[in-house]
């Protein structure tokens, strides 16, 4: 407790374990210990660990296939990435293009990294692949935005597995991969700042999903309408496994997937309070194990 803090392993950790009421009391269950909660303080360091690698997997991977689509339509040349003229701007928002070539403008000629000023000063280029070494997630995003729909297509045909391409609309394919980054970016943050992982449910502004339903999409793990409507499918970290297990790189589903079904399960079954809880709530929960939900399809 005086190594981790208060807050850290009790009250971030204590939902599953307390009564909801009315008043400003704390009560807990019936068989509720510190060590049962420290358990799963224990497990989800452990799970902000794996997310943390899942997520850099899926960066390095993403961050790669911009650049291969980059340098087979405009080169290798920064003189490309600094062309206005190379993407589609907002129309609702040209200055996000502004802001992001007045970063990529900082990467080329003044970042003072020993890379960089290497390229500049035998190149005068900083090619595409060490242009990304500098980028955050979240400006990689940004980058495949402002991207011409002929990219975006050649990144995500790279990205997903051939049979999950072929079972998907293009147009629904562009959108899920962008709710996707946007939920994958949610998490890796999260991680990054040491939040707890395994009851993280981020949600768009004015509580709307992650993820938007899509009936092809969502039906190859068995949720249709009516168990989205409940939550499933929206977000949370079974929603992003789901995710990564239809990508063509699997390295981060086998990561973060490995981890759900070990150490994460092994907690759930040895603490049944926090099993139930996780099921209640379907944002959270994983439908393929949850009670509730295999009752429910068989009525």
């Amino acid at each position: 407790m005086e190594y981790y803090g208060y807050y850290n392993i009790i009250k971030e950790n204590r939902r599953p374990f307390i009564n909801l009421n009315n008043t400003n009391s704390i009560e807990y269950k019936n068989g509720a210990t510190f060590e049962d909660i420290f358990s799963v303080f224990q497990m989800d360091i452990d799970l902000r660990n794996v997310m943390m690698k899942a997520c850099g997997l899926f960066e390095s991977i993403f961050k790669q296939e911009i650049v291969r689509a980059w340098c087979s339509h405009y080169g290798t040349n920064q003189s490309a990435y600094l062309n206005r003229s190379n993407y589609r701007s907002p129309r609702n928002n040209s200055d996000k293009l502004d802001n992001f070539l007045e970063t990529l403008n900082y990467f080329a000629f003044h970042e003072d990294d020993d890379l960089f000023n290497y390229y500049r000063n035998n190149d005068g280029n900083i090619p595409p692949w060490i242009l990304v070494k500098k980028m955050y997630l979240g400006q990689a995003i940004k980058w495949y935005t402002l991207l011409n729909p002929d990219l975006k297509n050649d990144i995500m045909k790279n990205m997903f597995s051939p049979a999950f391409i072929n079972d998907i609309r293009l147009n629904d394919l562009k959108q899920l991969f962008g709710q996707f980054l946007s939920l994958i970016r949610e998490f890796r943050n999260r991680a990054a700042h040491g939040g707890q992982i395994y009851l993280f449910s981020p949600k768009l502004r004015r509580g709307q999903p992650m993820v938007k339903f899509n009936s092809a999409y969502h039906a190859k793990f068995n949720i249709d309408q009516r168990l989205y409507d409940k939550g499933f499918g929206q977000t949370g970290i079974w929603t992003l496994n789901k995710f990564f297990s239809v990508l063509n790189f699997k390295e981060p589903y086998n990561n973060l997937n490995s981890f759900l079904n070990n150490r994460y399960k092994l907690v759930m079954v040895s603490l049944p309070i926090v099993n139930e809880f996780v099921n209640s709530n379907p944002l959270v929960s994983n439908i393929d194990e949850n009670k509730f939900v295999q009752v429910d399809l068989f009525k």
